[in-house]
């Protein structure tokens, strides 16, 4: 496992010499060849990174083996019917969490049991069947396996939490008050913490829930609640997925003329504000810089500050990465943001490493060493909280980048007076690349992009003359080949409020802000017909 990881190092530093050999020697064929060769081996060493990351994997009814077991024996010493339903338990999990995974299972199962489910008596009363269930979900969203824990109890008890804070103490009655309900919730996280009458071989000491939530966060991952009175509880663990010999996709971005690693599976959005809009997306709130994004309200801390760097203050646009951390949300200013790459990170030296803001280190160009950032540490650093009042909650799974009710609205300037849109969903980057990279074959424009041929289509008309074009990367669409549209100017990403249809059903139409903008019609392209109606 860890020679394949010494592969991709190798591979990583190989394309990064190729890239420069490319660019010096872009029409020999020996060196074309030699890129070919590369794109083969980075293929070869992906799937012995796959297959590797397979044999470590369990599966979760293995993990699972002995709840009902357990839940047999905890039932029968409470005097308590209960029956355990399993939802995607086939799914495959890597082993370095499993032990976390079936641990924290176990402990918030019997809490359940003994706080959360009624006596059979006690639930008929209440018009529940005398049997109460507890249900375990495993499933993969995104970058991370979730599993959730429900119960059909009787819910967590907020007045008894409060009262046992204010008994213990540890909080103020200002204090509790003040406490919205995830906050009030999470509390029972606490070392120390439990609202048992007696302590018993099953619960009260106040540790179980403790080391359930220590145990996650070493794992990178985070726990969070929801709960109804009289119809129960769901704990929901969300752990990232483990990666062989740790290699993750990282975004690398410039910051106080130093390289920065941020794991892709962190990053929500990436912005680039121009000056004349920082005004309109940027204010300040509580004595925060904040950003407003689709009627959101989103903190912004600077990467160089945190990591008390010199950083530049006179830059002309303003780069913004927008980053979860658990449920908070925020936006990272950087100087330069660079580009995407495979990454294995190696163990931070002992200072960096305590420090908390690093996950690890990597190999750069040229053998130069490079940081990973840990959002977590970033963002305990800036104290990152929720503001009040704000609109946005990414905590229940929610994706902004993954809303299909939204397009990239752009210009061109030789139809001022117009603007136009693409659905975000067809949208896979947005580039600025060189004019001289662009060549003609077949009266089509091509370029060189991410190991193969990309096809372009001139908004434009050829009517701007600048070194570098700005080019929207669309989504692969048909045999893999990637298509671009050179713009002149890129808007904004925003929702659009209906869609309707001209009359002779020549073009598409869409409302922004009370605009009309005409949506691209990508499929256009496969029939070779222009995408833009004549001025």
């Amino acid at each position: 496992m860890h020679t394949s990881g010494e592969m991709t190092v190798i591979r990583n530093m190989l394309n990064k010499c190729v890239r420069q050999i490319e660019k010096k020697y872009a029409s020999d064929k020996e060196v074309a060849h030699l890129v070919e060769l590369l794109n083969e081996l980075h293929k070869v060493n992906s799937t012995v990174q796959v297959r590797v990351t397979e044999l470590r994997k369990v599966s979760m009814r293995s993990i699972l083996k002995s709840v009902p077991r357990a839940i047999r024996d905890l039932s029968i010493q409470l005097n308590k019917e209960t029956d355990f339903i399993a939802i995607g338990d086939e799914l495959r999990i890597d082993t370095s969490i499993a032990e976390i995974i079936n641990n924290s299972i176990i402990h918030i199962i019997r809490n359940s049991l003994d706080h959360g489910l009624e006596l059979p008596e006690e639930r008929i009363k209440a018009g529940k069947s005398r049997r109460g269930k507890i249900t375990v979900c495993s499933a993969i969203r995104q970058e991370s396996v979730v599993i959730e824990m429900k119960d059909d109890g009787r819910g967590l008890n907020r007045d008894a939490i409060r009262k046992k804070l204010l008994a213990e103490k540890s909080y103020t009655l200002e204090q509790v008050n003040a406490m919205d309900e995830d906050t009030l919730l999470a509390t029972i996280f606490e070392a120390g913490f439990s609202t048992a009458s007696q302590v018993t071989d099953i619960s009260g000491r106040g540790i179980g829930m403790s080391m359930v939530k220590s145990a996650i966060e070493s794992a990178g991952g985070h726990i969070e609640i929801e709960s109804e009175i009289t119809k129960g509880a769901t704990f929901r663990m969300i752990i990232p997925i483990p990666k062989s010999v740790v290699i993750i996709d990282c975004l690398f971005v410039r910051s106080g003329g130093y390289d920065f690693g941020i794991p892709q599976d962190k990053i929500l959005r990436v912005l680039r504000i121009e000056p004349e809009r920082l005004s309109l997306m940027t204010d300040t709130l509580q004595g925060v810089r904040t950003l407003r994004l689709h009627d959101a309200i989103i903190p912004i801390v600077n990467l160089a500050e945190s990591l008390c760097i010199n950083h530049n203050e006179s830059q002309k646009n303003l780069s913004l990465i927008v980053v979860q951390s658990g449920g908070q949300t925020f936006a990272l200013g950087v100087d330069e943001v660079l580009d995407v790459e495979d990454t294995v990170v190696k163990s931070a030296p002992g200072p960096l490493k305590s420090s908390g803001l690093f996950m690890g280190a990597t190999f750069l160009e040229e053998g130069k060493l490079g940081l990973i950032i840990n959002i977590e540490g970033i963002a305990t650093r800036a104290g990152i909280e929720p503001i009040k009042n704000a609109s946005l909650s990414l905590s229940k799974s929610q994706d902004i980048t993954q809303k299909n009710d939204h397009c990239l609205v752009f210009g061109i300037m030789h139809k001022q007076t117009e603007m136009y849109g693409l659905h975000q969903k067809d949208v896979f980057r947005i580039e600025d690349i060189d004019t001289k990279h662009i060549a003609s074959a077949e009266n089509k424009l091509v370029t060189k992009y991410r190991g193969g041929i990309m096809h372009l289509h001139d908004l434009t008309h050829g009517q701007n003359i600048s070194l570098s074009r700005t080019v929207i990367v669309t989504s692969k669409m048909h045999d893999d080949i990637y298509y671009g549209l050179i713009v002149d100017m890129i808007f904004d990403i925003r929702p659009y409020e209906k869609t309707f249809v001209s009359e002779d059903g020549a073009s598409t139409m869409t409302l922004i802000d009370e605009k009309i903008v005409t949506l691209v019609d990508l499929s256009k392209i496969q029939q070779g017909k222009p995408l833009l109606l004549a001025a």
